[in-house]
């Protein structure tokens, strides 16, 4: 049970410097308590825990401030300052000569701690205390000091989900609201009468003036296209329930699957987001040269973020504010984990940092932009050039940079930019200072349903955190000891010019054109229009790179459905039974096989087609074996409640 620090273990910095060199001013010990109590976590012995509140005052004048975009308009201080606070979480070595003097910062993601999910395997828990939130204890075992703060200001929380968020300023203008329009795109997967469309955990700005009366609801069938305008009467704000503003939306005749919503409004009061990065330099600054609650400043500190973290630390970096006010780095090394190239929307007016561009969804939101490399580079869209660090070249305060990426960011999240040239016209090898590498087949996270869902086929159960604590290991050496780190393993081709291929206006007929997977699934094979445009595909199924020579699934081809073998040997489906007599092909217009056929447990895939950046999408269809070691799921019959199809033997070199 947490109990609450006496006075006597209240702890406040005053700050030593002048006002104009503001940074946190104090810090609140408001807990302390044994973590995982009567457990050993090998030399580094137990653990506790301190949550925490860190008071922030930033000067708007400062160069290291420049990019906290509206800073120079949130309200100041007697002595110029704008104040915000952040709460924080440590998790570190009771006895503290007994920690490696590693801190270890993760950039919370929507709020949520991801790190002991992953690399502890642990149960979720945004208030880790006991052992099954310890998991394997891996970090815990090392003697690192873990440590978590709020910097987004647009989670939606619960009573008790202890998400950290940040309360952060919010700009005016001489006092007076600041006005803007603001869009929230929303697709629903499933017909719906209600709709959320503020994104994942997002929250929404409030109205500039009560009763929305500018308020605009469209919808459109695909991204480029024009949009149709939703009669007012038609629809209507769901009022929430624990006050606040309005998240959901109630349409006539419901939302339907397919179709792009978009909400455009005029907002008031934009939030100071990218204090939340400022927050996060001045902590670490702080903690890697002060004393906390009597353990002294670490040797070593080092960053790390999933996801929409890691693509805040590359926006930090790429804006220069991994430096704080007296230009000094505040960590040593960062390890950025399936962000690919992205940044996000973390320092505009108005920002949505939850919100970020994907393939099917909120294409409104910047999320894959220019610089993406760690080496100069051109876009020739824009004639822009440069780096990711080219602002961390220019301050003199380059860290060490572990890029790890999974096949699905060469999918969905421009990983491939990190090492090619925007054109696609060569290779870019990484600074000298990073390190890229790829856990081929591998999904975003590791897939836990049962059952596919929404999705065409089942999610990817490929377990890669083991991979990612050797690395881990890596990174912590090179970074703490200098010890190098493997060298960069991605799938690089000896020259770029081996998947790129001549531009096309109309595809040749017999030529194969990509197709999405639901064309050749029996489930929807049915929705497509009689005598369209002829599709080939390979003729062979997901598990045929083990014998390429015996096409288990053989799918539809430019004449008709082709039957298929019986039986698959690696996910034991069998096909339904036929009678002798049945056709080896059917006409394009006869019905999808019957249910249960192999057509429907086939991903079937076909080149692409050429254009802009051909060599980059081909880049990501065909990545190769990574540097980790090689891990092959045992070959199991799926169990009673997955759909025929399962992908219960996938090799990690995703080789088609």
């Amino acid at each position: 049970m947490r109990r609450i620090i006496t006075a006597a273990l209240f702890l406040t910095v005053a700050c030593l410097s002048s006002p104009a060199a503001a940074r946190v001013e104090r810090i609140e010990i408001l807990s302390r308590q044994d973590f995982a109590p009567g457990i050993e976590f090998g030399d580094a012995g137990a653990y506790e825990k301190l949550r925490g509140r860190a008071f922030f005052a930033l000067d708007p004048n400062a160069a290291a401030n420049a990019p906290v975009t509206d800073l120079k308009l949130a309200p100041r201080d007697a002595r110029g300052l704008v104040e915000f606070s952040a709460e924080f979480l440590v998790l570190r070595p009771k006895v503290t000569a007994r920690g490696n003097g590693t801190l270890l910062y993760e950039v919370n993601n929507r709020g949520n701690i991801a790190i002991l999910r992953q690399l502890h395997e642990a149960s979720f828990s945004n208030d880790p205390a006991t052992v099954a939130d310890a998991g394997n204890g891996f970090l815990f075992r090392r003697g690192v000091t873990l440590v978590w703060s709020a910097w987004a200001t647009d989670v939606a929380t619960r009573p008790g989900d202890n998400r950290l968020v940040l309360r952060a300023p919010i700009a005016t203008k001489d006092g007076a609201p600041i006005t803007g329009k603001v869009a929230y795109e929303l697709i629903v997967d499933a017909p719906r009468v209600t709709a959320r469309f503020t994104g994942l955990l997002g929250t929404a700005y409030p109205f500039a003036n009560d009763g929305d009366p500018d308020v605009v609801l469209t919808e459109r069938q695909r991204r480029a296209d024009e949009r149709r305008p939703i009669p007012r009467a038609a629809w209507s704000f769901v009022e929430p329930s624990e006050g606040g503003a309005a998240s959901e939306i109630a349409l006539d005749g419901g939302f339907k699957p397919g179709r792009i919503y978009e909400l455009v409004y005029t907002a008031r009061d934009p939030i100071v987001a990218a204090a939340g990065m400022a927050g996060i330099r001045d902590l670490l600054s702080y903690l890697r040269n002060h004393p906390l609650a009597g353990a002294p400043a670490p040797r070593t500190s080092l960053i790390f973020g999933i996801s929409q973290s890691g693509r805040l630390i590359q926006t930090m970096l790429l804006r220069g504010l991994h430096v704080d006010e007296d230009g000094r780095a505040v960590f040593d090394g960062a390890f950025v984990h399936v962000a690919g190239g992205g940044k996000g929307g973390f320092d505009y007016r108005f920002a949505m940092p939850t919100r970020h561009f994907s393939v099917l969804e909120d294409h409104i939101y910047p999320t894959d932009f220019f610089p993406f490399a760690t080496v100069s580079a051109r876009d020739s869209a824009t004639g822009a050039e440069g780096s990711i660090l080219d602002r961390a070249r220019a301050l003199g305060a380059v860290p060490k940079l572990f890029y790890v990426n999974n096949s699905s960011e060469y999918w969905n999240r421009a990983a491939s930019l990190i090492a090619t040239d925007p054109d696609g016209e060569r290779d870019l090898p990484p600074a000298p200072e990073a390190r890229i590498y790829l856990i081929a087949g591998a999904q975003h996270y590791v897939g836990a349903l049962s059952e596919r869902g929404i999705f065409a086929n089942c999610v990817n159960t490929l377990n890669h955190y083991r991979a990612m604590r050797a690395l881990m290991l890596a990174f912590e050496r090179w970074v703490r000891d200098g010890v190098e780190p493997p060298p960069s393993t991605y799938r690089a081709s000896p020259t770029v010019r081996w998947s790129r291929s001549p531009p096309m206006e109309k595809p040749s007929p017999e030529f194969p054109i990509s197709v999405c997977p639901r064309e050749t699934c029996a489930r929807h094979a049915s929705t497509s229009a009689a005598g369209s445009r002829p599709i080939a595909s390979p003729s062979r199924c997901h598990h045929a790179w083990e014998n390429r020579s015996r096409p288990w699934c053989r799918g539809r081809t430019p004449t008709g459905w082709i039957r298929a073998a019986s039986r698959c040997p690696k996910c034991s489906f069998r096909s339904a039974p036929g009678p002798a007599s049945t056709p080896a092909t059917r006409p394009l217009d006869s019905p999808a096989p019957p249910a249960g056929g192999t057509a429907r447990s086939c991903r079937l895939r076909a080149p692409r087609r050429s254009g802009r950046h051909q060599a980059i999408r081909d880049r990501r269809s065909k990545p190769a074996m990574s540097a980790v070691p090689r891990m092959r799921k045992r070959c199991e019959r799926p169990p009673p409640t997955w759909s025929a199809g399962v992908f219960c033997c996938r090799r990690t070199s995703m080789r088609w």
